[in-house]
């Protein structure tokens, strides 16, 4: 049991903490990519909600939990994972 937690139920634990992090310091201005793959622009934040320019005055609101992190943080993970 104890080996069940350490190895599934405490990564995600961990992960999970990670992006509720995130979500509560996003700011305006900062480029995000969503679960979806979408990539935007902050233009205002709300509780539960955020507007992302995703092109020229092209604004769309989503959900914050939409979010799966910041741009360049995607890009770089993006080369990682093509550099193996």
């Amino acid at each position: 049991l104890a080996v069940l937690y350490f190895l599934m139920i405490r990564p995600n634990q961990n992960k999970r903490k990670k992006q509720q992090e995130l979500l509560a310091e996003l700011q305006k201005g900062a480029e995000v990519i969503l679960y979806s793959g979408l990539f935007g622009k902050i233009v205002s934040i709300k509780d539960t909600s955020v507007e992302l320019e995703i092109a020229n005055n092209c604004v769309v609101k989503v959900h914050r939990n939409a979010i799966s992190g910041l741009a360049d943080q995607a890009d770089e993970r993006m080369e990682a994972e093509s550099n193996k």
